[in-house]
């Protein structure tokens, strides 16, 4: 694998779709599983179907390959890709929803213990800054997918503006406006951690 390593996208959407070069995709996946299957996490919040929903975009990616344009850009075509899969998720009838607020088994404050135990971590600190993770999660969370899949987009994927507008088919004047009302909505819901 490691003469792929050093290969563009476009030159692995080539070697894959040119010659069936399937070691080609196999690194495309590996470049893009952790961030593609954390953005659809992102967007879902159930583990299981963000599993499910990342080997199908995969799937749909491989599919697909002979409509990508060689002169775009694979991330925001595989991010809208994975997006697309997100919403007819999302709108599914009967959709259950699933947040993980906390884990089973032992108890906040037991692993945070733990934790100060073997690295001398304050427990206190360390359950107010995870406090604050899982009040920023919610608020991300509630926020309407318009919103929410901009910023999930610049700031958890490091996307630009530019490549938000590509991946969403949208004009860049629109991501601009969304991360703006996104910004705001945030701010208001997370007054109350000033």
């Amino acid at each position: 694998m490691s003469i792929y390593k050093d290969k563009s996208d476009l030159e692995l959407v080539e070697a894959t779709r040119g010659n069936g070069d399937q070691q080609a995709f196999a690194a495309l996946i590996k470049r893009y599983e952790r961030p593609l299957y954390n953005f659809i996490l992102r967007m879902i919040s159930n583990p299981s179907e963000a599993e499910e929903l990342f080997q199908e975009t995969f799937l749909r990616i491989y599919k697909n390959l002979d409509s990508f344009r060689g002169g775009a850009s694979f991330s925001p075509w595989a991010y809208r890709i994975a997006h697309n899969l997100c919403i007819d998720a999302l709108r599914r009838p009967g959709r259950k929803i699933f947040t993980e607020l906390e884990k089973d088994g032992e108890d906040e404050v037991s692993i945070l213990d733990k934790r100060e135990d073997e690295q001398g971590i304050n427990p206190e600190n360390e359950l107010h800054r995870r406090q604050i993770g899982l009040s920023i999660q919610k608020a991300v969370n509630e926020l309407p997918e318009k919103l929410r899949v901009v910023f999930i987009m610049y700031q958890y994927e490091h996307m630009s503006y530019d490549q938000i507008a590509e991946a969403l088919e949208i004009p860049l004047g629109t991501v601009k406006s969304r991360m703006h009302s996104c910004l705001k909505k945030l701010s208001e819901k997370l007054k109350h951690l000033k």
